[in-house]
């Protein structure tokens, strides 16, 4: 696991699977090109599962229940949440 900072409201899903990418690639050597090849072409599939701390209000957000990413409106509905807590 690794920590990536977003900015809400200026940090896209596109910028998110970025940061990803990026952040993989210098953890795993050469693995920074394997993200953006995988999100053009939809093989292989990638989950992108995150999920809020301290959230027990919000339980489609807590890391048992595997909130995907699977859209920009599923993005912007988990970002706009964690504003709202403060966790951003």
């Amino acid at each position: 696991a690794f920590k990536i900072i977003i900015k809400p409201g200026t940090t896209t899903f596109s910028d998110f699977q970025r940061l990803v990418a990026s952040k993989c690639d210098g953890e795993f050597t050469g693995a920074g090109h394997l993200i953006p090849d995988a999100i053009e072409t939809g093989t292989p599939p990638i989950d992108w599962s995150v999920y809020l701390l301290q959230s027990p209000s919000w339980p489609e957000f807590t890391k048992a229940a595997n909130y995907l990413l699977c859209d920009v409106a599923s993005f912007d509905k988990w970002i706009d949440l964690a504003t709202s807590l403060g966790q951003c």
